[in-house]
């Protein structure tokens, strides 16, 4: 069976793919935690490093993108103030193709 996939996908080429969807940043942060909160049982996170990815639709394009698709992207971008340049940017740069996206503000989740 894999013998199978592998071969159709070596001669699937670069296929033109039109995407629409929903385009958001995913913000990661890493740390360490050496204790618990005394007015609550919520870990203490001392912050590393953060780092902001394409999700949603944008993940999904910039996957196409880099298994050698041509990818055509369209659709809505959930950001917060400031970040559409570092995430949805390099999605429109990896892709080489976007179409317009209704900007919308992204709710945050997080503290």
């Amino acid at each position: 069976m894999s013998d199978n996939l592998a071969h159709i996908l070596s001669n699937i080429g670069r296929p033109n793919i039109l995407l629409v969807g929903d385009f958001m940043l995913d913000k990661y942060i890493w740390g360490e935690v050496k204790r618990i909160s005394q007015e609550a049982p919520i870990p203490v996170l001392n912050v590393t490093s953060e780092e902001a990815r394409p999700g949603g639709a944008g993940s999904v394009a910039n996957n196409l993108a880099h298994l050698g698709a041509n990818v055509c992207a369209g659709g809505e971008a959930k950001v917060l103030p400031g970040t559409f340049e570092n995430g949805m940017g390099h999605v429109a740069h990896t892709i080489g193709h976007m179409m317009h996206l209704a900007i919308r503000k992204a709710v945050h989740k997080g503290g």
